[in-house]
Protein backbone atom coordinates (compact mmCIF):
# COMPACT_ATOMS: atom_id res chain seq x y z
CA UNK A 1 0.00 0.00 0.00
CA UNK A 2 1.17 3.06 -1.06
CA UNK A 3 2.01 6.24 1.57
CA UNK A 4 -1.82 8.02 1.04
CA UNK A 5 -2.33 6.44 -1.75
CA UNK A 6 -0.06 8.50 -3.95
CA UNK A 7 2.43 6.69 -6.54
CA UNK A 8 4.86 7.92 -9.39
CA UNK A 9 3.82 7.50 -12.85
CA UNK A 10 6.17 3.98 -12.98
CA UNK A 11 3.62 2.63 -10.36
CA UNK A 12 6.23 2.59 -7.27
CA UNK A 13 5.83 4.19 -4.23
CA UNK A 14 6.65 7.53 -3.42
CA UNK A 15 8.89 8.20 -0.31
CA UNK A 16 10.54 10.96 1.87
CA UNK A 17 13.38 9.07 3.08
CA UNK A 18 16.12 10.87 1.51
CA UNK A 19 17.54 13.71 0.66
CA UNK A 20 20.28 15.44 -1.99
CA UNK A 21 23.53 16.02 0.41
CA UNK A 22 25.40 17.26 -3.04
CA UNK A 23 25.84 16.54 -7.15
CA UNK A 24 28.84 15.67 -8.37
CA UNK A 25 30.68 17.30 -11.16
CA UNK A 26 29.75 14.74 -13.62
CA UNK A 27 25.99 14.97 -11.96
CA UNK A 28 25.68 11.73 -9.39
CA UNK A 29 23.49 13.34 -6.77
CA UNK A 30 24.65 11.95 -2.88
CA UNK A 31 21.76 10.78 -1.13
CA UNK A 32 21.82 11.18 2.50
CA UNK A 33 19.05 8.96 4.23
CA UNK A 34 16.66 10.86 6.51
CA UNK A 35 18.12 9.60 9.86
CA UNK A 36 21.04 8.29 8.43
CA UNK A 37 19.57 4.38 7.63
CA UNK A 38 19.02 4.08 4.03
CA UNK A 39 19.85 2.25 0.98
CA UNK A 40 19.71 3.81 -2.45
CA UNK A 41 16.27 4.11 -4.14
CA UNK A 42 14.87 0.99 -5.98
CA UNK A 43 13.63 3.34 -8.15
CA UNK A 44 14.47 7.03 -9.29
CA UNK A 45 11.43 9.32 -10.74
CA UNK A 46 14.46 11.24 -12.83
CA UNK A 47 14.99 9.44 -16.03
CA UNK A 48 18.91 8.07 -16.04
CA UNK A 49 19.72 9.12 -12.81
CA UNK A 50 22.89 8.34 -11.05
CA UNK A 51 22.50 8.13 -7.15
CA UNK A 52 25.20 7.39 -4.40
CA UNK A 53 25.55 6.74 -1.18
CA UNK A 54 28.82 7.64 0.80
CA UNK A 55 30.08 6.35 3.82
CA UNK A 56 29.99 7.69 7.39
CA UNK A 57 33.12 9.55 6.82
CA UNK A 58 30.97 11.59 4.37
CA UNK A 59 33.71 11.06 1.10
CA UNK A 60 33.94 7.27 0.72
CA UNK A 61 31.80 5.86 -1.59
CA UNK A 62 29.85 2.69 -0.19
CA UNK A 63 27.70 2.33 -3.44
CA UNK A 64 26.57 4.05 -6.67
CA UNK A 65 23.03 3.00 -8.80
CA UNK A 66 22.26 3.70 -12.31
CA UNK A 67 19.08 4.23 -13.45
CA UNK A 68 17.50 3.60 -17.00
CA UNK A 69 14.70 6.28 -18.82
CA UNK A 70 12.27 4.43 -17.07
CA UNK A 71 13.85 5.03 -13.86
CA UNK A 72 14.40 1.44 -13.01
CA UNK A 73 17.77 0.58 -12.12
CA UNK A 74 20.45 -1.48 -14.59
CA UNK A 75 23.71 -1.37 -12.00
CA UNK A 76 24.89 -0.52 -8.89
CA UNK A 77 28.60 -0.28 -8.29
CA UNK A 78 29.81 -0.90 -4.73
CA UNK A 79 32.85 -0.43 -2.67
CA UNK A 80 32.48 -2.27 0.27
CA UNK A 81 32.68 -5.82 1.55
CA UNK A 82 31.51 -8.29 -0.79
CA UNK A 83 32.37 -11.66 0.98
CA UNK A 84 30.54 -13.62 -1.85
CA UNK A 85 33.40 -12.67 -4.19
CA UNK A 86 36.52 -12.39 -1.66
CA UNK A 87 37.10 -15.66 -0.08
CA UNK A 88 34.38 -14.34 2.44
CA UNK A 89 36.02 -10.99 3.82
CA UNK A 90 33.72 -9.44 5.49
CA UNK A 91 36.38 -6.08 6.24
CA UNK A 92 37.91 -5.11 3.14
CA UNK A 93 36.40 -2.89 1.03
CA UNK A 94 36.07 -4.31 -2.67
CA UNK A 95 35.33 -2.66 -5.65
CA UNK A 96 32.41 -4.39 -7.69
CA UNK A 97 29.21 -4.39 -9.68
CA UNK A 98 25.68 -5.93 -9.52
CA UNK A 99 23.71 -6.18 -12.65
CA UNK A 100 19.76 -5.36 -12.48
CA UNK A 101 16.96 -7.34 -13.85
CA UNK A 102 13.94 -5.70 -12.27
CA UNK A 103 14.46 -5.22 -8.99
CA UNK A 104 16.34 -8.38 -8.72
CA UNK A 105 20.63 -8.25 -8.32
CA UNK A 106 21.67 -11.10 -10.69
CA UNK A 107 25.07 -11.15 -10.45
CA UNK A 108 28.11 -9.58 -8.56
CA UNK A 109 31.48 -9.12 -9.95
CA UNK A 110 34.74 -7.59 -9.16
CA UNK A 111 35.42 -4.60 -10.90
CA UNK A 112 39.10 -5.74 -11.65
CA UNK A 113 37.86 -9.04 -13.51
CA UNK A 114 36.33 -6.65 -16.13
CA UNK A 115 38.09 -3.54 -17.15
CA UNK A 116 35.81 -2.57 -19.85
CA UNK A 117 33.23 -2.41 -17.22
CA UNK A 118 35.42 -0.15 -15.46
CA UNK A 119 36.42 1.55 -18.19
CA UNK A 120 32.53 2.72 -19.37
CA UNK A 121 32.26 3.81 -15.72
CA UNK A 122 35.57 5.29 -15.19
CA UNK A 123 34.26 9.24 -15.06
CA UNK A 124 31.91 8.54 -12.00
CA UNK A 125 35.39 6.49 -10.53
CA UNK A 126 37.54 9.10 -10.65
CA UNK A 127 35.39 11.73 -8.50
CA UNK A 128 35.55 9.17 -5.84
CA UNK A 129 39.10 8.28 -6.14
CA UNK A 130 38.25 4.49 -7.32
CA UNK A 131 40.41 4.87 -10.91
CA UNK A 132 43.88 4.56 -11.77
Amino acid sequence: MSSRGSRATNGHVTTSEYTTYSITNSGVKILKGIGNNHSLPDYSRSPNSIYAKLKIDGKTLHEMRFYDKNGNPIIEIGYHPEPIINNGDRVTNILHYHVYSGLDRINVERMSDHPDVKEKYSIYLKEFGLYD
